[in-house]
């Protein structure tokens, strides 16, 4: 099975971030475009996985820690995550 997002329409989910996504077999598959300074202050209460193809993208977890992800790098969320993105970031989960 091949998610092919290039041809979803670019939606946005937040100020400064945007994806094109689909659902397959329960999953969501996404790419997600994050602008400089983009903040999402929702809580995420679930896990992520995915994959920084470039910028680099910060994560503040609960208890105060911060996960920070270069460009070129994957990284998987536990729950309790806010996405902050420090410079231009594409994330491909």
């Amino acid at each position: 099975m091949v998610a092919a997002l290039g041809t979803v329409e670019w939606t946005q989910e937040a100020p400064g971030t945007h994806s094109r996504s689909t659902v397959m077999n329960g999953i969501r598959w996404a790419v997600v475009r994050h602008a400089p300074g983009a903040e999402r202050r929702e809580r995420c209460t679930d896990g992520h996985r995915g994959y920084v193809l470039h910028g680099h993208m910060s994560h503040e977890l609960d208890g105060g820690g911060r996960l920070d992800v270069p460009g070129g790098a994957s990284s998987s969320e536990t729950h309790g995550a806010t996405p902050c993105g420090q410079t231009p970031a594409g994330v491909a989960p």
